[in-house]
């Protein structure tokens, strides 16, 4: 029960990081001005600007202290602050759960933490950046090559495959119809998937993804009918998705042999 709590409480604390991460990402950035703006400024409220204190920092506790709202100004919090650190405290205590051996846990929690702040960003502004995703496929391969390196020729192979199906996709997609259908970052992002999945799952990856795309895309259709059926949808949140739930099925399947 310990560990789980504490799991608990490292979900939250990331997943308010990794909400400040994402809210100072701008398209344009390099790595270093991206990693730079995470210490400077202090963090601050958006409306007033009034710097936050310790106790502020944590969405779920703020959120219910001060119903939703600044405590200074009163502006309204973005309700995904909130979502996103519930769903990394989630995320954080399942795995504990789940997985007993301590070197595993923390590449399942770094990949999840990954997944998470690449949808934030590609909702927000259609990018998955490199300095996520590149970080992401080489800790992949790490992955096997700390934990199953009989398995490790698989993931090389997944992000050959991941990469090479996704650029086949978009240059069709772009001849048939004039127009990107994926993003590079899309690209990448199914590269490092293979790499932590390894090849065999990446059709699995790609349909579970185009599902919940699909779904998605029509759920906030019918919800929201004055955007209209033409709009963009970003594909980075469907793959980690997707990524995450087959990685996960397959480290409770025994895919992967956790170190003694």
């Amino acid at each position: 029960m310990l560990a789980l709590f504490l799991s608990g409480l490292a979900g939250l604390a990331t997943g308010s990081f990794l909400c400040l991460a994402a809210d100072r990402y701008q398209p344009g950035f390099t790595s270093r001005q991206w990693l730079s703006t995470l210490a400077l400024p202090a963090s601050h409220c958006a409306g007033c600007g009034h710097r936050l204190q310790i106790s502020e920092l944590v969405p779920v506790y703020s959120w219910c202290r001060y119903r939703g709202k600044c405590r200074y100004c009163q502006i309204t919090l973005p309700l995904r602050l909130v979502i996103t650190e519930a769903l990394t405290c989630l995320l954080f205590v399942l795995l504990a759960g789940c997985q007993s051996s301590l070197v595993p846990l923390m590449f399942l929690l770094l990949f999840s933490a990954a997944l998470i702040v690449l949808s934030l960003i590609d909702q927000r502004h259609f990018i998955l950046p490199d300095a996520v995703t590149l970080p992401l496929l080489w800790l992949g391969l790490l992955y096997h090559l700390t934990l199953c390196q009989e398995r490790l020729a698989s993931a090389v192979a997944g992000v050959l495959l991941g990469w090479l199906s996704l650029w086949a996709l978009y240059w069709g997609f772009l001849a048939l119809c004039r127009q990107e259908g994926i993003g590079y970052g899309d690209i990448k992002l199914f590269a490092a998937l293979g790499a932590w999945s390894g090849w065999q799952t990446l059709p699995l990856i790609a349909t579970i993804a185009a599902l919940s795309g699909l779904t998605l895309f029509v759920c906030c259709g019918l919800c929201n009918k004055a955007a209209g059926w033409q709009r963009r949808q970003p594909f980075g949140p469907c793959l980690a998705i997707a990524g995450w739930a087959v990685l996960f099925w397959q480290t409770q399947a025994g895919n992967v042999t956790p170190l003694p």
